[in-house]
């Protein structure tokens, strides 16, 4: 009996040396998230935080994901239109935070074909910058202390279904037209200036950089990816301001249509309203 009893004990003795020469052969890291704890396996909690040994990826690109999602950090999102650039979002104390997306990841999704693209344009909240062009959206919400919401879909443009401008309406359309005119001009020009500056604080970092022989790259870099990130804000303000001019055009010339002479039996649209094409519709897509 107590041959069996030693044989027992020594076979526990060697399952138990086993186990612990497996997981000791095998690193514990620490993990910084719970979040994570799913990425590790024989999880222990020593002095307030959690380590395991790390699950072997059988997908590189899985791995891949799991390594970034430690070496990059979490930022915090300061707009809903900002949402499309990140990755991982999570949400903590009434802000939302995420992983910023790389270059190839961000133009691979802006690639994703018309359809998706188009799906996002409708669907994307938007800042509305003024009282007056609260009528432009829906699903209005309050974010912070500021108006959010989807512009509108507006209606398949053409010229060719316009009603004839008459001596009613002429003064009105002119003063309209002159009016939207004024306001792109204006707004071209600022866009110039605006992309003229950009290049002149990229020209004052490029030099900089040249300061230091060890973030030389670094500093490179970053002048490059400000730069970028600058005009493509530009053009999205440009846009923005662009189509809220058009959109005002528009609303000026219904206005102008309540002035047509609806007893005329020439006019073939009387009971139409004014729309000039200018060629410029394309920029409210």
């Amino acid at each position: 009996m107590k041959k069996v009893i030693s044989l027992v004990l020594v076979f526990s003795f060697v399952l138990a040396l086993l186990s612990f020469t497996s997981v000791s052969a095998e690193e514990l890291e620490k993990i910084p998230s719970p979040e994570q704890i799913k990425l590790f396996k024989v999880v222990k909690k020593e002095n307030g935080a959690l380590y395991g040994v790390r699950l072997k990826q059988n997908n590189s690109e899985d791995k891949i994901s799991s390594d970034s999602m430690q070496s990059e950090k979490l930022e915090k999102i300061s707009s809903p239109e900002e949402i499309k650039l990140f990755k991982v979002i999570k949400k903590e104390n009434g802000a939302l935070y995420g992983i910023k997306l790389s270059d190839q990841e961000r133009q691979k999704k802006e690639d994703g074909g018309q359809d998706a693209t188009k799906l996002s344009r409708e669907t994307k909240l938007e800042k509305i910058p003024t009282a007056n062009d609260i009528s432009f959206f829906e699903k209005i919400k309050k974010i912070g202390n500021a108006l959010w919401g989807v512009k509108k879909q507006m209606p398949p443009y053409s010229g060719t279904n316009s009603a004839i401008v008459d001596d009613n309406t002429r003064a009105c359309v002119i003063t309209t037209i002159d009016t939207k005119d004024t306001a792109v001009k204006d707004l071209i020009a600022k866009q110039s200036t605006d992309r003229q500056q950009t290049i002149t604080e990229r020209n004052t970092c490029q030099k900089a950089a040249f300061d230091t022989i060890e973030k030389q790259k670094t500093n490179l870099a970053a002048c490059a990816k400000n730069f970028k990130e600058a005009n493509v804000k530009i053009q999205n303000e440009y846009k923005q301001s662009h189509q809220t001019i058009w959109k005002s055009y528009l609303t000026s010339l219904k206005e102008c249509s309540k002035l047509l002479k609806t007893d005329t039996s020439d006019n073939e649209s009387k009971n139409s309203e004014i729309l000039i094409e200018d060629g410029d519709a394309s920029e409210i897509e």
